[in-house]
């Protein structure tokens, strides 16, 4: 079940860094998100056009968001490996969380950027252009 979890993780972090970093979106929202944050910051700008940045962040969140709005439910790896952090004083819960939340933005960045270097390689060795 672990591996099922970290499979979906994986492809729906680099699907929705895909969209978000490359395409336009429906109506440009992407467009209109990179060219916002832009505006707010270059730097801010760039975690938007970056691969291996914006991945992180996504993962994050669905970390986030996992941890506390759905916590019956184990729907990220380190989530998963982890388990239940509730028997923990409030520190250690602090900790915990703070660690599971990190793990699962890197393993959403370095498969998203493992992914996105398979991707790269074949688009530039393909025959078809």
């Amino acid at each position: 079940m672990e591996l099922l979890i970290f499979i979906a993780f994986s492809f729906a972090c680099y699907g929705f860094s895909n969209m978000v970093v490359y395409s336009d979106g429906p109506g440009d929202i992407f467009v209109k998100w990179r060219t916002l944050a832009d505006w707010i910051h270059p730097k801010f700008g760039a975690v938007f056009k970056c691969m291996m940045c914006f991945p992180m962040w996504v993962g994050m969140i669905i970390s986030v968001v996992n941890l506390f709005l759905l916590p019956e439910l184990n729907l990220t790896p380190f989530n998963c490996v982890i388990g239940s952090l509730s028997e923990l004083s409030v520190f250690g819960r602090v900790i915990g969380y703070s660690f599971v939340i990190l793990l699962d933005g890197a393993i959403a960045s370095g498969t998203s950027w493992f992914i996105h270097n398979i991707e790269e390689y074949y688009e530039s060795n393909s025959k078809f252009e």
